[in-house]
């Protein structure tokens, strides 16, 4: 049975799966089914309002849809010691904006994740993060899913784990997939700071023909910026067909101290005008499938040498700009 909240200082109307309070001493959630499409609620949450001392979630399936914006949470706004985080479904379906979180608003201590499958659409815009929106201390993401759309192209941002990790957080090995005409893919989190930890993500920029515009989709394999002794995971970002997309394995911008992985660049036929922006050589590798080209002598006759970087000119329409480096070789190809 749900409880309902009506004087949220932040969302208004709350109804919570369990408990409007918090839920303690190993206690389990139950499975909740929560499906509210007639709106008039800020937010869902699947369990209670926090979980402390050993407390777990269920796993839940929840569904909210409101006129105008709508948060849906999987298991509590705060989740706090060795708490665990159910494998929840959640999909947020806003008028105007929509927003998920998989597990809870804030993770700290040891909390855990859950393993969530998580879709967001917002007319005007969408967000999504599979864990929390704050993970701190030693606490760990899910194996998460996530997805979306922004049906008036309003823009999307899906994170893997959260929007800031730090202390010596730690971000699952999470799925990601674009689907909008601007769509930003975050493996990990928008900054990793401390000794916080990058998982090994797929972002996938879904293929897509616009009539009008071109599809342009940011991929980040770990976060917009890692500082500290934060460290990337080893990411695979998949290209999609018809579009521009800008990827990095690691982050836009990396602290001295910081380190990335060994992230895959994976590329098919008509891919479209992409860049990779921080390409490791002998570290990372570019993946090319299904394409006119069978091994490195027939792709490195397309090579032209520019101010930016080497450019693999296909066509007219397809290439890659790999930016920042001067030559590349052939152990840094795999051909599928």
């Amino acid at each position: 049975m749900t409880v309902i909240i009506n004087d949220d200082p932040i969302f208004g109307t709350v109804e919570f799966g369990d408990d409007s309070g918090t839920l303690a001493d190993r206690t389990r959630a139950g499975d909740q089914t929560i499906h509210e499409l007639e709106g008039g609620f800020g937010a869902l949450v699947g369990d209670a309002r926090t979980l402390a001392e050993g407390a777990s979630g269920g796993d839940d399936d929840i569904l909210g849809q409101n006129e105008s914006a709508v948060t849906v949470v999987g298991d509590a706004f705060d989740m706090l010691g060795k708490t665990r985080g159910g494998d929840d479904i959640l999909s947020a379906r806003g008028t105007f904006e929509a927003k998920a979180v998989g597990d809870a608003l804030t993770m700290s201590d040891r909390a855990v994740g859950g393993n969530d499958d998580i879709r967001v659409a917002g007319d005007f815009g969408a967000i999504a993060y599979g864990d929390a929106v704050s993970m701190t201390g030693r606490t760990r993401g899910g194996d998460d899913h996530l997805g979306g759309v922004t049906p008036f192209h309003g823009g999307m941002e899906l994170y893997g784990d959260a929007d800031t990790m730090s202390g010596r957080a730690g971000g699952g090995d999470d799925t990601i997939m674009g689907d909008d005409l601007f769509s930003r893919l975050v493996g990990d989190a928008k900054t990793l700071s401390d000794n916080a930890r990058g998982g090994n993500d797929v972002l996938i920029a879904k293929d897509q023909n616009p009539t009008f515009f071109p599809a342009i989709t940011e991929m980040y394999g770990d976060g917009l910026t890692l500082e500290g002794q934060a460290r990337g995971g080893n990411d695979r970002l998949v290209s999609g067909q018809g579009e521009t997309d800008r990827m990095w394995g690691d982050a836009a911008a990396m602290s001295d101290q910081a380190r990335g992985g060994a992230d895959r660049f994976v590329f098919g036929a008509e891919n479209g005008k992409d860049t990779i922006e921080d390409f490791q050589t002998s570290r990372d590798r570019i993946e090319l499938h299904d394409t006119d080209v069978h091994n490195f002598r027939e792709l490195s006759a397309l090579f032209e040498q520019t101010a930016d970087g080497v450019l693999i000119q296909f066509d007219a329409d397809n290439s890659i700009l790999v930016k920042g480096v001067s030559e590349l070789h052939r152990g840094d190809f795999l051909f599928t």
